[in-house]
């Protein structure tokens, strides 16, 4: 009777009871069931405890993705705000930039205004040095020419004439008249010293005189004549072999003469140049500038053509007999007129 119904625990459960009911039989078998399910009692309590654990932890997950939400949410909304002022700023900035733009603009109009207001305050420091500067011109020129300090006197018409365009009209009329007459009669001064220079054959005065044409603006006036002055000298050197040519037919010559004295006096003529130019290169290009001594160059060549045009007509009517007829003639004779005439025709 006491197994075959089972009691309720004082716990109210059924499994207690058959428990000691089991006790009581004494079996064996009963024993390990009762063990089987403790466990699994104890398994089910486990179970409730992980339940329980993951329930907080989901909790607390939740609750980590709410304030995650509502942090996001505010974020997104705060963003929402300023993209609704994006407009108004891109609108404050493009105001604000315009401004700018004016008072750039403003800016480089005055910078402009100011850059032509001092080339103005320039130009009028030019026209004051350059009128105290022709007030000085003035004052000494005449002294200069007066003394014969003719470089001084230049220097000061130089200065004069390149800041004469420059000065506006009417500028100390009383200054510019004196510089222009002063002008004229240095010009004067140096034409007539030159000239007397080149017929003294005063090579010191020559060079001296020529370096004031350039000064008063007759640099090619100062180049011809120094041209001429130079052909006057080459002219010169030539004349006195041209006076020792004898003709091969002649019967004069010496017998320690040249045996063909007219191409040797070309040569010579051509010869005299490269010494001349070798003398005279320096100074004519320190006087009259690199360029114009082209001119005397060519001046040079000229002359020699000149010379050596007399030379050949001189050969030529000296030697009229061998070229016309050779009877009566040493034949030693023709041939060194021939000959010559082969060295000159070169």
């Amino acid at each position: 009777a006491a197994v075959g119904t089972p009691e309720m625990a004082p716990d109210g459960g059924p499994v207690l009871a058959a428990s000691l009911a089991v006790a009581a039989g004494g079996g064996g078998a009963w024993t390990a069931r009762v063990l089987g399910i403790e466990e699994a009692e104890a398994e089910l309590a486990a179970g409730a405890d992980a339940e329980r654990a993951l329930e907080l932890e989901l909790e607390k997950l939740y609750g980590r993705a709410a304030h995650l939400c509502q942090a996001e949410s505010r974020s997104l909304a705060y963003a929402g705000e300023q993209h609704k002022q994006v407009p108004a700023a891109i609108r404050k900035l493009q105001e604000t930039l315009q401004q700018t733009s004016g008072v750039a603009d403003e800016l480089s109009g005055r910078v402009r205004r100011l850059d032509a207001v001092c080339g103005r305050v320039g130009e009028a420091l030019k026209i004051v040095d350059d009128m105290l500067e022709l007030r000085e011109c003035s004052d000494h020129v005449m002294k200069a020419i007066a003394t014969e300090d003719f470089e001084r006197a230049a220097r000061y018409v130089a200065r004069f004439r390149a800041s004469q365009d420059a000065l506006p009209p009417g500028t100390d009329d009383a200054s510019v008249q004196v510089l222009r007459e002063a002008e004229q009669q240095l010009g004067f001064a140096i034409r007539q010293r030159f000239e007397a220079a080149i017929m003294a054959k005063d090579k010191a005065a020559v060079s001296r005189f020529a370096k004031m044409f350039h000064p008063l603006g007759l640099a090619r006036e100062g180049v011809e004549k120094y041209t001429e002055f130079i052909r006057r000298s080459l002219a010169e050197r030539c004349a006195s072999e041209f006076k020792a040519l004898v003709p091969a037919t002649a019967g004069k010559r010496a017998a320690d003469a040249e045996p063909s004295p007219y191409a040797q006096a070309l040569t010579s003529a051509f010869m005299e140049i490269a010494d001349i130019v070798q003398e005279h290169q320096q100074s004519v290009e320190e006087e009259f500038g690199s360029d114009n001594f082209v001119a005397v160059l060519r001046g040079m060549v000229d002359e020699a053509d000149t010379q050596a045009l007399r030379v050949i007509d001189k050969f030529t009517k000296d030697n009229i007999k061998v070229f016309k007829q050779q009877a009566g003639i040493d034949t030693r004779e023709v041939g060194a007129v021939l000959e010559e005439t082969a060295l000159i025709t070169q």
